[in-house]
Protein backbone atom coordinates (compact mmCIF):
# COMPACT_ATOMS: atom_id res chain seq x y z
CA UNK A 1 0.00 0.00 0.00
CA UNK A 2 1.16 3.54 -0.68
CA UNK A 3 -0.07 6.91 0.46
CA UNK A 4 -1.64 9.25 -2.09
CA UNK A 5 0.14 12.48 -3.00
CA UNK A 6 -2.61 14.38 -1.14
CA UNK A 7 -5.77 13.65 0.81
CA UNK A 8 -8.83 14.46 -1.29
CA UNK A 9 -11.40 16.74 0.32
CA UNK A 10 -13.74 17.42 -2.61
CA UNK A 11 -15.17 15.52 -5.58
CA UNK A 12 -12.73 17.41 -7.84
CA UNK A 13 -9.85 16.25 -5.61
CA UNK A 14 -11.05 12.64 -5.86
CA UNK A 15 -11.19 12.79 -9.64
CA UNK A 16 -7.78 14.50 -9.88
CA UNK A 17 -6.26 11.85 -7.64
CA UNK A 18 -7.91 9.08 -9.68
CA UNK A 19 -6.43 10.46 -12.90
CA UNK A 20 -2.92 11.02 -11.55
CA UNK A 21 -2.35 7.93 -9.38
CA UNK A 22 -0.55 5.04 -11.02
CA UNK A 23 -1.49 1.64 -9.69
CA UNK A 24 -0.99 -2.01 -10.56
CA UNK A 25 -1.09 -5.41 -8.90
CA UNK A 26 -3.46 -6.44 -6.13
CA UNK A 27 -6.41 -4.34 -5.07
CA UNK A 28 -7.24 -3.94 -1.38
CA UNK A 29 -10.09 -1.44 -1.49
CA UNK A 30 -10.75 -1.90 2.23
CA UNK A 31 -7.37 -0.27 2.88
CA UNK A 32 -8.99 3.10 2.16
CA UNK A 33 -11.43 2.58 5.04
CA UNK A 34 -9.02 1.20 7.63
CA UNK A 35 -7.85 4.49 9.17
CA UNK A 36 -11.40 5.87 9.39
CA UNK A 37 -12.61 2.67 11.04
CA UNK A 38 -9.63 2.33 13.40
CA UNK A 39 -9.86 5.99 14.46
CA UNK A 40 -13.66 5.91 14.65
CA UNK A 41 -13.74 8.99 12.42
CA UNK A 42 -17.17 10.03 11.16
CA UNK A 43 -17.41 10.37 7.39
CA UNK A 44 -20.89 11.00 6.02
CA UNK A 45 -20.24 9.90 2.42
CA UNK A 46 -17.42 7.80 1.01
CA UNK A 47 -16.57 8.07 -2.69
CA UNK A 48 -14.87 4.94 -4.03
CA UNK A 49 -13.08 5.40 -7.37
CA UNK A 50 -12.40 1.86 -8.53
CA UNK A 51 -12.41 -0.76 -11.26
CA UNK A 52 -14.94 -2.41 -8.91
CA UNK A 53 -12.71 -5.43 -8.30
CA UNK A 54 -11.05 -6.53 -5.08
CA UNK A 55 -8.56 -9.37 -4.66
CA UNK A 56 -6.58 -8.52 -1.52
CA UNK A 57 -7.54 -8.15 2.15
CA UNK A 58 -6.72 -5.20 4.39
CA UNK A 59 -6.03 -5.45 8.13
CA UNK A 60 -7.75 -3.46 10.84
CA UNK A 61 -6.09 -2.50 14.14
CA UNK A 62 -7.02 -5.76 15.90
CA UNK A 63 -5.24 -7.76 13.18
CA UNK A 64 -8.41 -8.99 11.49
CA UNK A 65 -8.19 -9.33 7.71
CA UNK A 66 -11.18 -7.90 5.89
CA UNK A 67 -12.55 -6.93 2.51
CA UNK A 68 -14.34 -3.70 1.63
CA UNK A 69 -17.95 -4.90 1.97
CA UNK A 70 -17.38 -6.39 5.43
CA UNK A 71 -15.43 -3.39 6.72
CA UNK A 72 -17.91 -0.87 5.32
CA UNK A 73 -20.78 -2.72 6.99
CA UNK A 74 -18.85 -2.77 10.31
CA UNK A 75 -18.17 0.96 9.89
CA UNK A 76 -21.88 1.65 9.33
CA UNK A 77 -22.89 -0.47 12.34
CA UNK A 78 -20.22 0.75 14.77
CA UNK A 79 -19.20 4.28 13.71
CA UNK A 80 -21.70 6.05 11.43
CA UNK A 81 -24.34 4.97 8.84
CA UNK A 82 -22.35 6.47 5.96
CA UNK A 83 -23.43 6.65 2.35
CA UNK A 84 -21.27 5.20 -0.42
CA UNK A 85 -20.81 6.32 -4.01
CA UNK A 86 -18.97 4.08 -6.47
CA UNK A 87 -17.29 5.75 -9.43
CA UNK A 88 -16.58 2.55 -11.32
CA UNK A 89 -14.38 2.16 -14.36
CA UNK A 90 -15.94 -0.88 -16.03
CA UNK A 91 -15.51 -2.43 -19.49
CA UNK A 92 -19.17 -1.72 -20.35
CA UNK A 93 -21.20 1.35 -19.41
CA UNK A 94 -24.08 -0.78 -18.11
CA UNK A 95 -21.97 -3.44 -16.39
CA UNK A 96 -22.36 -4.18 -12.71
CA UNK A 97 -19.03 -4.51 -10.89
CA UNK A 98 -18.03 -7.12 -8.32
CA UNK A 99 -17.99 -4.77 -5.33
CA UNK A 100 -21.10 -2.74 -6.08
CA UNK A 101 -22.96 -6.00 -6.78
CA UNK A 102 -22.27 -7.15 -3.22
CA UNK A 103 -24.11 -4.11 -1.88
CA UNK A 104 -26.95 -4.41 -4.39
CA UNK A 105 -27.42 -8.14 -3.67
CA UNK A 106 -27.55 -7.40 0.07
CA UNK A 107 -30.10 -4.58 -0.48
CA UNK A 108 -27.91 -2.04 1.30
CA UNK A 109 -29.43 1.46 1.14
CA UNK A 110 -27.46 4.63 0.41
CA UNK A 111 -25.04 2.95 -2.01
CA UNK A 112 -24.90 4.34 -5.56
CA UNK A 113 -22.93 3.27 -8.61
Amino acid sequence: MFLPTFTPKTIEDVLTLALTTRADGGTANAAGLVSYYNNKEVIKTFVMVTDDEENTDAQIVDGTSTRFFELFMKYRAEIYPAKLVFISFLPDQHAQGQMSSEFQNANIPDVIQ
